[in-house]
């Protein structure tokens, strides 16, 4: 009928929703009947932030589908509308969702940068969960580069935040940042102990997308302590999860897992 404000609002909506279903086709499809319309529009205030909701929404789905160059532009567009509307929390989430990718790729340097840079501009909004986030990324970020130690502490305080805040999902992916430095100190019951909790945070939280990964961290965690059976169990649930989920790129870790279960084997 003409009345593209409502328009679009109600295509974020749509997007937002299929985003809590896993549907990523119908994310994807909402965001760009909503940012063709928007195109077509002035760049008024309010515009840009629902364009900032859209971009969102739709990096956090590339992420899951493995579309790091998709996910790289739609990342560096929200920090520019982040600049353009001096927003300190959303530069923060910006920073943190550049961490998160430089973490898919293995760039554990700019995977540092981004998150310091995020704690930085969540700390000036006041905004906890994006830092504690972001907290967690800079944890991980040194431990993978060889400084254990200022990692652990780290991931140890963002965990202790989080539990007093009550941020079940961010508590859950803290509780996995330790349980992957604990697995590179070759620590592989404590690790299986703490892949154990993530899970229960995740599923409190209805992070269907965590949930699925930790159950594949526990088959892995059973498969290092030799518990083939439980091992198996673990990770076809985690498999199944994650193809139920979409989730292309993360599949691979239960996949390798579970061929190396049937080489043990001899199958």
């Amino acid at each position: 009928a003409g009345d593209v404000s409502n328009a679009t609002e109600y295509h974020a909506r749509a997007a937002e929703h299929a985003r809590t279903r896993m549907a990523h086709e119908a994310v994807l499809d909402h965001v760009q009947q909503a940012l063709t319309l928007l195109d077509k529009t002035p760049r008024a205030t309010g515009t840009r932030l629902l364009r900032m909701r859209l971009l969102e929404g739709r990096e956090a789905t590339l992420d899951v589908l493995g579309d790091r160059v998709g996910q790289r532009a739609d990342i560096d567009a929200l920090a520019e509308l982040a600049e353009a509307q001096d927003d300190n929390r959303r530069r923060a989430h910006a920073a943190w969702r550049r961490s998160a990718l430089a973490q898919r790729i293995a760039d554990y340097a700019a995977m540092e940068t981004g998150a310091q840079q995020a704690v930085e501009w969540a700390r000036r909004a006041g905004a906890d969960e994006i830092r504690l986030l972001a907290q967690r990324m800079l944890a991980m970020s040194l431990a993978f580069q060889g400084r254990s130690a200022e990692g652990r502490d780290g991931a140890e305080q963002a965990l202790a935040e989080a539990r007093a805040l009550g941020l079940r999902r961010v508590e859950g992916l803290c509780l996995n940042a330790l349980s992957v430095m604990l697995a590179m100190r070759n620590d592989d019951v404590g690790a299986l102990l703490l892949d154990q909790q993530s899970l229960i945070a995740h599923r409190a939280a209805g992070d269907r997308r965590n949930e699925a990964i930790a159950q594949g961290n526990i088959g892995a965690g059973w498969l290092g302590l030799g518990e083939l059976t439980r091992a198996r169990v673990e990770l076809e649930e985690g498999l199944r999860l994650l193809r139920i989920n979409g989730e292309e790129a993360l599949a691979v870790s239960p996949l390798c897992a579970l061929s190396t279960l049937a080489l043990w084997q001899g199958d």
